[in-house]
């Protein structure tokens, strides 16, 4: 998509490449459907345009190229956004023994407009559940959400081996969450499932500041652990294992649906709360085994 309208130049959005190949895909090159840049004359909306799409399914896939759908900058001298990230997929239905460099940035909104949305990368190596990665720069934390509808995969229900975000805003639109393996969140953002339930693995899960989740339902095995390092938790239901709140971090109840954990321990200055019912009645129970 485009950057903004007229009196200014806006940046146009990404296109789309779609590689199907029904044998070895050996790739070493470069494939860039990046946003372009708002014009910088300072005349009116230049936004920067959104990344395009990449989409790569081979039965063998074999290589070290680069593919990237960056969102594209904004005009230094206005409040239009940087153009969110696109969408990059790499799938091997063979065999892989590829080393690809996958890229779906965010860029910043230059003087006084937001970010863009961070990029999806997607890639399923054969017998492996898929990677899913939204990942913004450091300098560029997306500012917007990142969508991913029931549509986009055709099915409510997602499985996947990794889910990995930096400094990202994901939404899962109408679509459950299950991941097989690690959830690794780094620097600030959001998570948001805030009408179906993600299932966690049997591993520790870490939390860092300035990320906040809104979750409808979390299920983990009783032996899991969940660290919230000064970030916040909204929940409506939770079954799981060890809960650790430290610094500044939050825990709060969105329903009258008890929350079952192994264990759970606060540190001083962290917060458990419950939001209002619309009725009279108000019930928080933490059951811990």
């Amino acid at each position: 998509g485009g950057g903004g309208g007229p009196p200014g130049v806006a940046g146009g959005g990404g296109g789309a490449v779609i590689l199907r190949v029904g044998g070895t895909l050996s790739f070493n090159g470069f494939i860039d459907v990046s946003g372009e840049d708002g014009q910088n004359n300072c005349s009116g909306n230049q936004g920067g345009g959104a990344g395009g799409t990449v989409n790569i399914n081979a039965n063998v896939l074999t290589g070290t190229g680069r593919a990237q759908a960056n969102g594209g900058k904004a005009s230094t001298c206005n409040s239009y956004g940087g153009g969110g990230g696109g969408r990059v997929a790499a799938v091997a239905t063979g065999a892989d023994s590829s080393s690809l460099s996958l890229v779906a940035e965010n860029p910043y909104g230059m003087c006084c407009g937001i970010n863009g949305g961070a990029g999806t990368i997607y890639t399923k190596r054969p017998g492996e559940d898929p990677v899913l990665r939204f990942e913004s720069p450091s300098a560029a934390a997306g500012q917007d959400s990142t969508v991913w509808p029931a549509s986009l995969g055709g099915a409510t229900s997602l499985t996947v081996k990794e889910l990995r975000t930096n400094n990202a805003r994901p939404t899962f639109a109408g679509v459950s969450l299950v991941i097989t393996s690690t959830a690794v969140f780094t620097g600030g953002g959001a998570l948001t499932v805030s009408t179906q339930a993600v299932t966690f693995p049997d591993v520790e899960t870490v939390f860092p500041s300035g990320l906040t989740v809104t979750i409808a339902t979390i299920s983990a095995p009783l032996t899991s652990s969940f660290t919230f390092n000064s970030a916040t938790l909204n929940v409506s239901s939770m079954t799981a294992g060890a809960v650790l709140l430290t610094g500044s971090a939050a825990l709060e109840q969105r329903s009258t649906v008890q929350i079952l954990l192994s264990s759970m321990t606060m540190q001083t200055g962290t917060t458990l709360r419950h939001q209002a019912n619309s009725t009279a009645e108000k019930i928080f129970a933490v059951n811990v085994k």
